[in-house]
């Protein structure tokens, strides 16, 4: 699984907020800009749709300019996920070549990722007054986060041991 990361938050809470399910059937209005879909746009878009590079002519730092039409095709529409390219290139398969983010600059988004943005895009893509996103770096769960979880948690929390009844070996355990 690929999670994403912001500077300044602890990977708890950042850890379940990317893992929690954002399905079909649930109230969009749960998805929340900030903790959710800013930290998949800032790790997996701005480097390509920002104010220094604005790739295909779009820009994404900012609410209005992600409403801005490119060639006139809107590539955010409001409540209409389906009809958001914003959304619906991200679901494309991995060998696509209008694929986003593209699979050459790193991995895809992967299924917990398009449907926080498609529940996001569906509740009317609220975007907090002001907010001006940032290119982060994008994290890899196996890369980075598993070699912490196995070095310093699972010693404790595992089957065997289960500190404070918690066991880490496992996304479903955990």
């Amino acid at each position: 699984t690929n999670l994403l990361a912001r500077p300044g938050l602890s990977a708890g809470p950042l850890l379940l907020a990317l893992l929690a399910p954002v399905g079909r059937g649930e109230e969009v209005a749960a998805v929340d800009f900030n903790r959710q879909v800013r930290p998949i746009l800032e790790s997996a878009c701005v480097h390509c749709h920002g104010e220094a590079n604005q790739k295909g002519d779009f820009r994404l730092d900012t609410r209005e300019e992600a409403l801005k039409p490119v060639d006139g095709e809107a590539m955010l529409v409001a409540g209409d996920p389906d009809k958001s390219p914003l959304y619906t290139t991200t679901v494309l398969p991995a060998d696509d070549d209008d694929i986003m983010p593209p699979t050459k600059d790193g991995l895809p988004l992967d299924k917990s990722q398009t449907e926080i943005l498609r529940a996001w895009i569906a509740g009317g893509a609220v975007w907090p007054e002001g907010v001006k996103l940032q290119q982060q770096s994008r994290i890899d769960f196996v890369k980075h986060i598993k070699p912490i979880f196995e070095t310093t948690c699972v010693s404790c929390h595992n089957p065997d041991k289960m500190k404070g009844d918690y066991d880490m070996t496992t996304k479903a355990a955990a």
